[in-house]
């Protein structure tokens, strides 16, 4: 019985201390700090400073990191450190290279940067018409080879009623690039005089070294020791491509055309 009662009470001393112990009075675990982020995002556009354009394929350079900029001209880095001197560079074809310093104490750092063109091919496509009518204009078999060079090896004119009736048909424009010497010889043989007049050009750069342009169009040809005139009146759009020896035609369309006699 004594045995009993010294267990009952031992167990009551036992479950006391263990309340005890869970009292509300017992001192809080320690607050360990969350530390700040040490490290960022460093992304932004690179873009074309004299039209706005993104830039394509540009290499971006940080602490020997490297990111090329996507059709939309963007670039980014995760997990750059947080620095007082943190060096971008920036490079493209065609184009001036672009060195930067910043400082990254945020985790989000927007940077944009535009990017000088060494080139302006808006006036290089404009100058390259000219050369182009000036050559037709002098009717020089010698000069076959140079107005052959103006046109890409991949070169084709469109396929539509009115590029064909108007220019394919009539000799004006070759239909692919083994067309161009034929199409040009032809020209020459059959007239005496062939003038290619391009006016109202609309130029559309996307790039430095790809283009397009709307124009107006005017052929004249003349025949025969009377000089029987024809005129083709064109609007056209000619899309160009800059290759290593310079600017090429790639692809001619007729977008409407009327005959003058």
């Amino acid at each position: 019985m004594k045995s009993a009662i010294r267990i009952k009470f031992f167990l009551i001393i036992c479950m006391t201390v263990l309340c005890m112990g869970c009292s509300d009075d017992s001192p809080a675990p320690p607050v360990v700090p969350i530390e700040a982020p040490q490290t960022g995002v460093v992304s932004g556009k690179i873009t074309n400073a004299r039209t706005g354009l993104p830039v394509r394929g540009a290499v971006v350079m940080l602490h020997g990191r490297r990111w090329e900029s996507d059709a939309e001209g963007k670039y980014g880095f995760a997990q750059v450190n947080f620095s007082d001197a943190i060096t971008i560079s920036v490079e493209a074809l065609d184009y001036a290279r672009e060195t930067l310093n910043i400082e990254l104490k945020e985790e989000n750092y927007i940077l944009d940067i535009p990017l000088t063109p060494l080139t302006n091919p808006e006036r290089e496509i404009r100058d390259f018409l000219s050369t182009f009518s000036e050559l037709i204009e002098t009717i020089e078999v010698d000069e076959l080879e140079t107005i052959e060079e103006l046109f890409a090896e991949d070169f084709l004119a469109s396929d539509d009623l009115v590029t064909r009736f108007f220019g394919l048909n009539t000799g004006v424009i070759p239909a692919n690039y083994d067309a161009v010497t034929p199409a040009i010889t032809a020209l020459f043989e059959e007239f005496n005089l062939v003038q290619f007049r391009f006016y109202d050009i609309e130029m559309n750069v996307p790039h430095t070294r790809q283009a397009s342009a709307k124009l107006g169009l005017d052929v004249i040809t003349e025949k025969g020791t009377r000089s029987v005139r024809r005129e083709i009146v064109a609007n056209c759009e000619l899309y160009f491509r800059k290759e290593e020896s310079g600017w090429k035609i790639f692809f001619w369309q007729f977008l409407e055309a009327d005959v003058r006699l």
